[in-house]
């Protein structure tokens, strides 16, 4: 029962992320950077169906830091339902930023039913209930996906 539960949840999260894929031209766009230091700083690009977020990406860059990431929050009527972690290179940088769907190197993925995590997937390998970091590891996840939602108005403000 709990491996159906968990195939459900994880579908769900998977339909959320071809829903986008299928219907991406439809979706309104909204660009907004945010510097962190000087030479540092945080791109979004927030993907709404009317006053719906459907996906909110969030972009990492940094003159003095080689790891630059993405992560892609995915939602459904206002929950997280699928956080995705990403590599990104320098070069990939103004693309990605431009709203581009190249694809970049999956990290990381984290399926979310009802406020609790239900799978997660390490370098595409699924990480099992029982290991000792799931915990911890989904309530970061989770909390990240539903900053990234609530932070939204400032953006807005920016």
């Amino acid at each position: 029962m709990i491996a159906l539960f968990s195939l459900a949840a994880a579908a769900q999260g998977d339909t959320a992320e071809k829903d986008f894929t299928r219907n991406l031209k439809k979706f309104k766009v909204e660009k907004y950077t945010m510097g962190e230091d000087a030479s540092s700083g945080y791109d979004y690009v927030v993907y709404k169906r009317g006053a719906n977020i459907v996906k909110i990406r969030t972009i990492w860059s940094s003159s003095a830091n080689p790891k630059w990431w993405v992560e892609d929050a995915y939602y459904e009527a206002g929950a997280p339902v699928l956080l995705v972690n990403l590599s990104l290179t320098k070069r990939q940088y103004k693309s990605v930023k431009g709203g581009s769907q190249i694809a970049l190197p999956v990290n990381d993925k984290y399926y979310f039913k009802d406020g609790k995590l239900v799978k997660w997937l390490e370098k595409g390998k699924a990480v099992p209930a029982t290991d000792t970091r799931w915990e911890e590891v989904g309530k970061d996840a989770l909390a990240s996906a539903k900053d990234t939602i609530e932070f939204y108005p400032e953006l807005k403000d920016l």
